[in-house]
């Protein structure tokens, strides 16, 4: 399974085992401030820091490899725009980046890279996760 902006919250619950209708559950109750909270910077007039402590009450486990369906997530780097695929690791800040759309969200910092929504490197991830997919 593969995500990007907020479909990448819904594939990693998904695949961290909460069910379709958990996830309307879930929908039904969250409001922005569960997630954002408003900053000003010259990046955006919100940050997603709070996304830290929301992720782990939807997402079941800690790291993709845990998850027991395997998940993709895309983000986009901030400086080059050049889409970048996460498959390994912690899956929090992944997720973050990828939700994080510039000029409402601050960039996301993984790994050394700014990174923001993955949906500006494609809207659909299925073309940087079948590259991801081809090289590993």
């Amino acid at each position: 399974m593969a995500g990007t902006s907020v479909g990448s919250v819904i594939a990693a619950a998904f695949c961290s085992g909460v069910s379709a209708k958990e996830l309307e559950e879930i929908s039904k109750m969250v409001r922005f401030r569960d997630f954002a909270r408003w900053t000003l910077s010259r990046y955006g007039i919100c940050n997603n820091d709070r996304m830290q402590e929301f992720l782990p009450r939807v997402v079941r486990v800690k790291t993709f490899e845990e998850l027991k369906i395997p998940l993709a997530v895309a983000a986009t780097d901030f400086v080059s725009g050049e889409p970048v695929v996460f498959q390994s690791g912690p899956i929090c800040d992944p997720v973050r980046a990828s939700c994080a759309y510039p000029g409402m969200f601050a960039p996301v910092q993984v790994g050394g890279q700014w990174l923001v929504d993955g949906m500006l490197g494609h809207a659909v991830p299925s073309t940087p996760c079948a590259r991801w997919a081809l090289t590993t």
